[in-house]
């Protein structure tokens, strides 16, 4: 029975695969990426998710800070395994987060127009991968949409 429930997981996760053109190797984000930003579309709806035409200053890719071996190490629930105080508190942190999101001008790079623009151009096709002609970035189809949304939130 065991071998039939990971079978039923395992055939849809390869369909998946096979289906979405995933090449494992990491998107790399460059300038040239930015040039190659164009319309995208969601479910055949045309969006327009590219980031400023012009960026000032370098591009910094993340790097996630130290770790401070003499505190406890922080750890995100997932949402389903809240409840009571825990979920009301969480609730009460993300609705004041998205409050200070839409607080600030669009132009900041924090707002929620740019966090949504952000989301929107890697889940549109709107860039094409450096190296490629034609392989497209979407964050929903592939290995990578769990760990994308979870870093991004």
């Amino acid at each position: 029975m065991a071998s039939r429930s990971r079978m039923v997981l395992l055939v849809p996760f390869l369909l998946c695969c096979m289906l979405s053109n995933v090449q494992s190797a990491p998107i790399k984000i460059t300038r040239e990426t930015f040039k190659t930003c164009s319309r995208g579309q969601w479910a055949g709806i045309p969006a327009d998710c590219c980031p400023p035409k012009k960026i000032d200053g370098p591009i910094i890719d993340f790097s996630p800070p130290k770790l401070d071996p003499s505190k406890p190490l922080r750890v995100r629930k997932a949402l389903q395994c809240l409840s009571g105080k825990e979920l009301r508190t969480y609730t009460k942190k993300l609705q004041k987060g998205y409050r200070l999101m839409r607080s600030l001008p669009d132009t900041d790079p924090r707002s929620y127009v740019r966090q949504y623009g952000i989301h929107c151009a890697y889940a549109t096709g709107s860039f094409i991968q450096d190296g490629s002609n034609n392989l497209t970035i979407d964050i929903h189809i592939g290995w990578y949409f769990h760990p994308w949304h979870r870093a991004y939130v």
